[in-house]
């Protein structure tokens, strides 16, 4: 309840726009409206989960870059199999799932986010193309290591 008068307060004083997560309104003194609103695309959730994971080794801004590059032209309409894992253990877009897989991720779990994020995503339409990307990696990887 005194959380409930201490918020209603708060905004009425300051001229902020906040958006606060939960499962109910608040009841505060103030003009306000609850707005339901859709889940978050990946970019977005990615943003807002560095924002709340606690994590001493991955800056904010750097995890969301991390979590959800840019896609390329080439990606098209379909996020990759890498893009939906990581979508689904950052809580799937709605916020409040987000906010609790930010709060009970561990640094391990966290760790292995990252990587996943780092895998190579083949961008290819057919299989011959997948087997041409593979030779030149394969190839680049031998030269390489020749060096």
């Amino acid at each position: 309840k005194n959380l409930e008068f201490f918020l209603g307060d708060l905004l009425q004083a300051l001229p902020v726009k906040i958006i606060l997560i939960g499962n109910r309104a608040l009841k505060v003194k103030m003009s306000s409206r609850v707005i339901e609103v859709g889940p978050l695309n990946h970019e977005s959730s990615a943003i807002l989960f560095s924002r709340l994971v606690h994590s001493e080794r991955f800056p904010g801004p750097d995890l969301a870059k991390t979590l959800a590059p840019r896609r390329s032209s080439k990606e098209g309409r379909y996020p990759s199999k890498r893009n939906t894992v990581i979508f689904e253990k950052i809580g799937r877009g709605l916020p409040s799932e987000i906010e609790q897989a930010a709060a009970q991720m561990s640094e391990t779990e966290l760790l292995d986010l990252v990587r996943i994020s780092k895998r190579p995503c083949p961008q290819v339409e057919t299989r011959v193309a997948l087997e041409d990307q593979i030779k030149r990696k394969l190839a680049e990887e031998a030269a390489a290591l020749r060096k």
